[in-house]
């Protein structure tokens, strides 16, 4: 466990959101949830740095209305980086989607 100045250091979700496919009102309800206790990184559709997930403690993929094809093509450009963070030992939390 990690503690900066006598306090526990807060943990981050690299959370990704997608109206309607990985639904706002899920993705509030993962951030109503767990906040205080973890900051947030929001991600989407668009590439994001290779060094993104770096301080990422988890990341999330909320539930909403997508099918496995639709969401495979939202989440095109970030899957390498998702995988490979998971095979590195990362944690993935996905409601209604599994990664594959």
């Amino acid at each position: 466990m990690s503690y900066r100045l006598g306090q526990m250091q807060t943990k981050t979700i690299a959370l990704f959101l997608h109206q309607p496919k990985c639904s706002i009102e899920s993705g509030n309800g993962i951030i109503t949830a767990l906040h205080p206790h973890y900051k947030f990184k929001i991600f989407s559709k668009n590439l994001v740095e290779d060094n993104f997930f770096d301080d990422v403690d988890c990341v999330a993929f909320p539930g909403g209305i997508g099918d496995a094809d639709t969401w495979e093509y939202l989440a095109k450009a970030n899957l390498k980086h998702v995988r490979n963070y998971v095979r590195n030992g990362g944690r993935y939390l996905g409601i209604c989607k599994r990664i594959s």
